[in-house]
């Protein structure tokens, strides 16, 4: 809650302005009424007091006057009682009523017979006269005398007097007095009770008014330092204390809300501002760029085989090369630039106030000989490379979040082209954005529409000929027509599809290979496995269902992975694999020479095969000496190597001649559908196609 007015205040948990009854905004009122309440109970308190007292002193003065008058009338009771003179005893019962606050008197002789009586009815009072005189009065009303006379030196019974006072007059004399002292105690502690709150309010609440206002007047967000003042005559005391804590309580406030602010806005690693807060930065250079007609220029950066370095030298080294590279752009840019980091190895650069292309020239070259250079961390140096994609308002986007999609679209395009490189947005980059887009949504759906399939390639032993395997690849046929392999297998990495596509691809080369071995010729199918695969899903519960669900024998499913998925994931992928190969699973090494090719994560990895990735065999890279050595490596480490991408006779005779196990390429078959796979390859005599046929 925090306030909002004098008396009133915002429930931001609500969302609205709750104004309380004026017993809680107010601390003088309900203080008030406290103290009101206080000084009537005390009032009553003593009112009651007084009300005793004066009670005992009405009922002992009803006594007394009664003792009085039978006193006074004993005299002349005892003579009429003795001589039954009932006229002298009608005369002396008079004079009782006539000296007033008396409505009955009686005179009995000895024998109980009564000489004379008298009675005064008085017309019916207030009921509450009446309930008084029965609670207070009512054994103080009646007195009466024993008449004795004494007769020969004895003393004789002659008579008894009886007397009755008139309990109206009684109960009215006790309500006047009960009433003063009420009243006379009710004023008494009205007055004390106004003074106990004109003190408390001079030296305690109106202070404390006083800084509630000034409180909900502050607000945690204000750059300057707020303080409530302490009042001199509170200097040493609690409401001192509490109003420094509040001060200090403010502060703290102050610094935690300018620390959330900064960890809101700001990388915590590089410490530059976010994504949040340079698209912000952005949005303000376009904004004063459209006042002034010139232009800005954003820059998006994209470090080249990042994952390489944390893979080699671990995230510890990872995280320093990002907070070197951010220093670096910090110090290239110009004082009106702004840099940002977006996520992971991802950096803005916003150029304001940009007059030409030659400045966002030299502005990127700055950019990119700051990030693309060595860096010393600690005891090495690691090398870093950028791809850099450079869009300009206003020609490629009107607004932050075009500038920054179109500048994303052409790092891509410098990426792609080679790395290390940088390149300004075009409208064609926009259009194969597009294009990419449709074609995403597309393949998402292919699967439900049946649109995937697969196609096996065969596989040769090189000293027989005879079959000993297929590779499944998978084809999308999108309208009628076969999608670029490579195209879509990308996309799919990219956007995450390639899960979906695995488990496609997994379960139907089961299913097929199941097929195969059910009619007769067993088969070993060979499945690639992305980098998702592997730390994204559970494989090996994956692959243990598919055998399961198809009844496949394990040995008939050989499992792919690439070097470069492997280093990247080599503890959890060792463990993985090895224990699908403990379940009879083969494992190979794909694509060997394309990665880091090193022997210190093939050694003691669980994997059967080594395939020599085509470049070496049919690429630029090929080399009779680098093949036989690699041919070699695989079997000393007890792997059979298997050599893809067989084009011509030639290269298929130097592998043969080098030892390599087994061959796989279009000069030995082409993939094809299920279907016509059987027909090709496994039909014949002992299903050995002529080396050199194309199928």
């Amino acid at each position: 809650m925090i306030g909002s007015g004098a008396g009133a205040w915002v429930d931001r948990e609500a969302g609205q302005l709750n104004v309380p009854g004026p017993i809680r905004r107010s601390i003088g009122l309900m203080q008030a009424t406290v103290l009101l309440l206080a000084t009537l109970g005390i009032a009553l308190a003593l009112s009651a007091v007084q009300l005793s007292i004066a009670a005992g002193q009405h009922r002992g003065a009803a006594r007394a006057r009664t003792e009085d008058v039978l006193t006074l009338a004993e005299g002349g009771a005892t003579r009429a009682a003795w001589t039954l003179d009932q006229e002298l005893a009608a005369r002396v019962l008079g004079g009782v009523l006539a000296t007033g606050g008396f409505r009955a008197a009686r005179l009995v002789d000895e024998r109980g017979e009564v000489l004379a009586a008298i009675r005064h009815y008085d017309a019916p009072r207030d009921p509450l006269s009446s309930r008084i005189r029965e609670w207070l009065f009512r054994d103080v009303l009646r007195g009466e005398r024993r008449l004795t006379l004494t007769v020969a030196g004895r003393s004789q019974f002659v008579g008894m007097l009886e007397v009755e006072q008139e309990p109206h007059a009684l109960a009215a004399g006790f309500i006047r007095q009960a009433q003063g002292a009420v009243l006379a105690s009710l004023v008494e502690s009205l007055l004390v009770g106004l003074m106990l709150l004109w003190i408390s309010s001079r030296l305690v609440t109106s202070h404390l008014h006083r800084a509630a206002v000034q409180l909900a007047d502050a607000r945690p967000e204000r750059s300057d330092v707020f303080r409530l003042p302490v009042p001199a005559v509170h200097r040493d005391n609690e409401l001192g204390d509490l109003l420094r804590s509040t001060n200090r309580m403010i502060a703290r406030l102050q610094d935690s809300r300018r620390e959330l602010a900064h960890v809101a806005t700001h990388d915590p690693l590089t410490g530059l501002p976010n994504r949040l807060l340079i698209r912000d930065q952005l949005e303000g250079a376009l904004s004063r760029a459209r006042r002034s007609g010139t232009r800005v220029a954003v820059l998006f950066l994209d470090l080249d085989r990042f994952k390489a370095v944390n893979d080699l030298h671990g995230h510890e080294c990872g995280d320093a090369l990002l907070q070197a590279i951010a220093g670096a752009l910090s110090t290239a840019v110009r004082d009106a630039d702004a840099v940002g980091r977006l996520s992971g190895d991802e950096f803005l650069v916003v150029g304001e106030g940009i007059e030409s292309e030659d400045e966002v020239v030299q502005l990127v070259r700055r950019v990119v000989d700051a990030a693309s250079r060595r860096h010393p961390l600690g005891e090495r140096e690691v090398s870093a490379t950028v791809s850099v994609g450079v869009a300009i308002f206003p020609a490629d986007g009107e607004d932050a979040d075009a500038l920054i999609r179109n500048a994303d679209l052409a790092m891509y395009r410098a990426k792609r082209d080679s790395g290390s490189v940088w390149r300004f947005y075009s409208d064609e980059m926009g259009g194969r954005a597009a294009q990419r887009v449709r074609l995403e949504a597309d393949l998402a759906l292919a699967r439900g529409r049946g649109e995937l399939e697969l196609h096996y390639q065969p596989r040769y032993a090189t000293g027989t000929g005879v079959i000993q395997g297929c590779e499944a690849l998978v084809r999308w046929r999108r309208g009628g027509r076969l999608v670029n392999a490579a195209r879509f297998i990308a996309l799919a990495e990219d956007s995450g599809l390639i899960l979906d596509i695995g488990d496609f691809v997994l379960d139907e080369a089961c299913r097929q290979a199941a097929a195969w071995n059910a009619a007769g010729t067993p088969l070993r199918v060979a499945v690639n496995i992305s980098g998702r695969q592997l730390t994204d899903r559970d494989l090996a519960a994956d692959v243990r269902g598919a055998l399961a669900r198809h009844g496949l024998a394990p040995r008939l499913l050989e499992l792919e992975v690439t070097e470069s998925v492997l280093i990247g994931n080599l503890e959890r992928g060792r463990a993985l694999l090895a224990g699908l190969r403990d379940d009879g699973v083969v494992i190979s090494v794909d694509d060997f020479g394309t990665g880091y090719s090193s022997l210190a994560y093939l050694i003691g990895l669980p994997a059967a095969c080594l395939k020599i990735d085509r470049s070496f065999v049919s690429g630029p890279n090929r080399s009779p000496a680098v093949l036989g050595m690699i041919i070699n490596m695989a079997r000393s480490l007890g792997m059979r190597s298997v050599a893809e991408g067989v084009e011509t006779e030639a290269q298929h005779a130097m592998l043969c001649e080098h030892g390599c196990d087994e061959v796989q390429g279009y000069l030995l078959g082409v993939p094809v559908p299920a279907s016509e796979f059987a027909a090709a390859f496994l039909s014949g005599e002992d299903a050995r196609p002529a080396v050199g046929r194309r199928s």
